[in-house]
């Protein structure tokens, strides 16, 4: 999903929690831990959390990214 988002928009991957090839910003809009904002992404409708730097896509797959500000 990081891949295939990257032909559309401009990204920035890095280290946002577990991993250095973590998406933390697309089209200029960054993640903000401490205000708790996150990129979300499902596939085909899920609404299981994926792990998209570790996700493989296969012919036909829709991928949904969501910017989400958790009041928590």
């Amino acid at each position: 999903p990081n891949e295939a988002v990257s032909r559309v928009f401009p990204i920035r991957s890095g280290m946002a929690c577990c991993s250095l090839r973590e998406l933390i910003e697309i089209d200029g809009v960054a993640i903000d831990p401490a205000k708790n904002r996150w990129w979300t992404c499902s596939i085909n409708g899920s609404r299981k959390r994926v792990a998209p730097h570790l996700t493989k896509l296969k012919a036909g797959d829709l991928v949904e990214w969501t910017f989400i500000e958790d009041s928590q």
